[in-house]
């Protein structure tokens, strides 16, 4: 390797910090479209979009995620539309993400995904942990219960 000489070295003169006024203009703004950002409907939106009672099956598979792993949707799908207590969070996510890797075989250890299993099971399980779940799934059947009733209501008037 070949060493570098002090003299070779020419010292650069210090540069004045900028300042955020500076270093602000240096970027020009950037043309960013509202339509760029979608967010998924929420529970209202999809009631409005929903004009039979056919579409309840589909609001609620909009507010039931599909996991990676299909072994995941079975585990967590009771979790999603009940309640979980705190002090019973951490326990059923340890549980449940230990059940899935011993269903791989020894020979694949080092295949085992086991992100993607934690990241599926603490989804599915904040669901229920929150309450969310089950709020969400009487709000769309109240809404497409009173459109039923409605319906039958104009049927025999």
């Amino acid at each position: 390797m070949e060493e570098i000489e002090p003299e070779e070295i020419k010292e650069q003169p210090p540069q004045a910090p900028q300042s955020y006024e500076d270093l602000v203009q240096e970027e020009p703004e950037r043309e960013v479209a509202e339509s760029d950002y979608t967010a998924p409907d929420s529970v209202s939106e999809i009631q409005e979009d929903s004009p039979t009672v056919s579409d309840f099956k589909a609001g609620l598979k909009a507010l039931t995620p599909k996991f990676k792993y299909e072994r995941i949707n079975d585990l967590v799908q009771s979790a999603m539309v009940s309640r979980i207590f705190p002090d019973n969070m951490l326990d059923k996510a340890k549980i449940t993400v230990l059940s899935l890797i011993e269903e791989y075989d020894d020979e694949k250890a080092d295949e085992i995904p086991v992100i993607d299993l934690i990241m599926g099971v603490q989804d599915g399980l904040a669901i229920g942990y929150e309450g969310r779940g089950i709020g969400d799934r009487l709000e769309l059947y109240g809404a497409a219960r009173e459109e039923e009733i409605e319906k039958l209501a104009k049927e025999l008037s």
